[in-house]
């Protein structure tokens, strides 16, 4: 489905001035889609005709939504790769099927029609000549193999490169027999494709995180190891975009999986971490800024220049929101509706995207998003820097706001401008680093389990 926003107007509000219309109409259950864009005035799309669970065969097509080719009512036209107009858009949605007819008639739209697997696609990129790549996987009849393929279009028809063996599902589940490891494509340089399979190491067979490079031509040239010997699972590989010249490119997700969301049945979800190909410096003890453990008790004071407030948080479960924090020109508080952290400074308010609650609850429940949620939190430890220009907030450690507020440079924090629901504050002169952040994390962690 697409449709098209307006630019924000002055009130920062956004509207649907076109659509939403259905670009396709399939004969399968859930079609999954892939979409990519060229920046300028085109959209592609790759797409199944189904769930590879509820389909065998599944086929994989490609369609280009041409943006440049819009009338003034908005309406683009949906084309083949090579420019053949299928459908206007707002006319309704192109019929779909996978059939020798429909083949026949539409060749240029399909980019796979096996006869005895199952398709699925997980990334669209263009190369240098601004031609479609598309990492896929075929499944089979049983979804008990995965096997990776890569397809490129050559500029007269679509050609397969089976990469590698992808193994089965990754997951020791009984259910989403389909779910492969995964893979990712470069979108910088698509030549380049990351890909996750089993591997057997020291430790036994595991999911790992492997590079290959392919030619012009569409052949593996190469293939590198990215993880090894590991003891959990490397899945899920993903380039980050727009990180083209950073040393941190490659994320994927390290650990177990149960299921796609926690519930009766697998209460502990997928409690994976996510990783990278970037090794960040360790941080064992803060060292930057010496902690000032009188400052509730004392009239000290933190203003002008940066600083850290770091403190726990217990709100009243019947009373979950408030000022936690209130001083001349700057407070932090939660919302009443949603449960929203939120800074009001002289400049303005900015509220946190993120909820101070979890879902923890759902792991009560049957699947679905439809139970007993949120969960509001028992404590939490919250910490503000700030480094004289912007104000960072963090929750339990992670990064929750990155505000540029350097109307806070002549704000002054002093004992009396906490809560009563804040304990343990910690102050610092100087604005802790993520990896401090942690760190002071750590040491909340170590003094409840020592029971000071």
């Amino acid at each position: 489905t697409i449709a098209r926003l307006t630019l924000p107007d002055d009130n920062d509000e956004v509207t649907i001035d076109w659509g939403p219309h259905q670009l396709v109409q399939s004969t399968g259950a859930r079609p999954y889609a892939k979409y990519y864009s060229n920046g300028k005035d085109k959209l592609y799309v790759a797409y199944t005709t189904g769930h590879p669970d509820n389909e065998l065969p599944n086929w994989l097509y490609f369609n280009v939504i041409n943006i440049s080719t819009a009338d003034n009512s908005g309406t683009p036209v949906l084309e083949d790769i090579e420019g053949n107009r299928l459908a206007d858009i707002s006319s309704g949605p192109f019929q779909i099927n996978k059939t020798p007819e429909y083949l026949e008639q539409y060749p240029l739209t399909v980019v796979d029609a096996p006869t005895d697997s199952r398709a699925w696609v997980w990334q669209i990129a263009l190369d240098k000549e601004q031609r479609p790549r598309i990492a896929m996987v075929h499944i089979s009849p049983d979804k008990s193999q995965h096997e990776y393929f890569y397809a490129r279009w050559t500029g007269a028809e679509w050609a397969l490169t089976d990469v590698c063996d992808g193994g089965g599902k990754y997951h020791s589940s009984d259910t989403e027999y389909c779910y492969s490891g995964g893979m990712t494509l470069d979108q910088q340089d698509p030549s380049r494709l990351y890909v996750s399979r089993p591997v057997e190491g020291s430790n036994g067979s595991f999911f790992e995180i492997w590079r290959y490079t392919l030619s012009d031509e569409g052949q593996v040239k190469e293939r590198a190891a990215v993880t090894r010997n590991s003891s959990v699972n490397n899945v899920r590989p993903f380039i980050l975009p727009g990180s083209q010249g950073s040393p941190l490119r490659l994320g994927w997700l390290m650990g177990d999986y149960y299921f796609w969301i926690v519930c009766q049945r697998y209460p502990q979800g997928y409690p994976t971490t996510l990783v990278a190909d970037y090794q960040m410096p360790e941080v064992d003890e803060i060292w930057s800024t010496p902690l000032e453990p009188d400052f509730v008790s004392s009239p000290a004071d933190l203003g002008g220049g940066a600083w850290t407030i770091s403190f726990l948080c217990s709100l009243p479960q019947d009373a979950y929101h408030g000022t936690l924090i209130s001083a001349p020109g700057f407070s932090y508080a939660v919302s009443e509706e949603g449960a929203y952290p939120y800074v009001e400074t002289s400049a303005g308010k900015s509220m946190s995207p993120c909820a101070l609650l979890n879902s923890d609850s759902w792991a009560l429940y049957a699947s679905g998003t439809g139970g007993s949620w949120p969960t509001k939190l028992r404590q939490v430890c919250l910490t503000l820097t700030f480094d004289g220009k912007e104000l960072c907030t963090y929750r339990d450690g992670l990064l929750d706001q990155r505000l540029h507020a350097p109307e806070l440079s002549s704000v002054r924090l002093t004992p009396e401008a906490f809560s009563s629901t804040v304990s343990d504050v910690k102050a610092m002169r100087g604005a802790l680093s993520p990896m401090e952040v942690k760190a002071l994390l750590l040491q909340y962690f170590a003094s409840y389990m020592s029971g000071d």
